[in-house]
């Protein structure tokens, strides 16, 4: 610890803790709610990707029905 000089002054800051506090959760609130977004944001493009996988699946799965029918009878 540094000792002060004699004839320094010591100038003791006077904090408010209850402000203190409010910016802090102020600041936790903004973050928390940046991170929500983030996950809004990420969960729009999972689903985005799970639906195209879906889409791609059924569309092979149609195209491969159609290969495995049996020929029809000409007439």
């Amino acid at each position: 610890m540094i000792e002060p000089e004699p004839g320094e002054e010591i100038f003791k800051a006077k904090i408010n803790f209850k402000l203190l506090r409010k910016w802090l959760k102020e600041a936790d609130r903004l973050q928390t709610r940046e991170q929500e977004e983030l996950t809004i944001e990420e969960r729009a493009k999972l689903f985005q990707q799970l639906f195209e996988k879906r889409r791609k699946h059924f569309a092979a799965k149609r195209a491969e029905e159609k290969r495995n029918r049996p020929p029809t009878k000409a007439q």
